[in-house]
């Protein structure tokens, strides 16, 4: 049933949580997983060089996200290819899981409260109504 399955990760533990299912998924269909975190930029309002070493530590971080979800799918002996981007996290994931042709998408679900769910809008609620495949919303 799935051949390709991408997996949101942040660091978070619903992140993880969606991690952890997609490898159970992945084992039992024998699906290739690939994770992705994506870095969302921002307007920086400091001098340059902060900037440059902002940065560096968020790709720092984003690295290290990406390495403990390989390293987890290794101890479920699953491997897993990682993907880092830099975007809108709900439009680069859509656009990732169309052009890879990925059958499934699976995202963690924060929680956020009814009011900010409202103001803002959750991501996993925006990847919902723009991806063109099964998606899976981990709750935790």
């Amino acid at each position: 049933m799935f051949r390709k399955i991408l997996v949101a990760v942040d660091g978070s533990p619903q992140g993880n949580n969606a991690l952890t299912a997609a490898l159970d998924i992945a084992k039992r269909y024998e699906a290739m997983v690939s994770v992705i975190n994506v870095v969302q930029p921002f307007t920086w309002t400091v001098p340059s060089s902060e900037v440059l070493l902002l940065e560096q530590s968020m790709g720092k971080f984003q690295a290290e996200i990406l390495e403990k979800a390989v390293e987890h799918g290794k101890k479920q002996s699953v491997e897993i290819k990682a993907i880092s981007a830099t975007g809108y996290p709900p439009e680069i994931i859509a656009k990732t899981a169309k052009a890879g042709k990925y059958d499934l998408i699976v995202i963690g679900n924060r929680g956020l409260s009814k009011i900010d769910r409202f103001l803002l809008g959750s991501t996993s609620e925006k990847i919902l109504r723009s991806a063109e495949c099964t998606i899976l919303v981990v709750k935790d």
